[in-house]
């Protein structure tokens, strides 16, 4: 998922970097990761895949309005 996927996805107005700000910290959590490349799209870690609860966009759009 890209930046603008889940800024769109929200219904209530996020900033950019509120949104930044909680996809990075989810990535410090091992919930998601950051294409090594510059292509600025998110996906959920190998780490947390192998859990039992999997980071979606939905889930992540519920953490940025909270």
């Amino acid at each position: 998922m890209r930046l603008k996927e889940v800024m769109g996805s929200i219904e209530t107005s996020v900033s950019r970097q509120t949104t930044h700000d909680v996809l990075t910290t989810m990535a410090e959590m091992d919930y998601l990761e950051k294409d090594e490349q510059p292509t600025g799209v998110w996906r959920e870690s190998p780490k947390r895949s192998r859990r039992r609860r999997k980071a979606t966009q939905e889930s992540i759009v519920r953490a940025t309005v909270m």
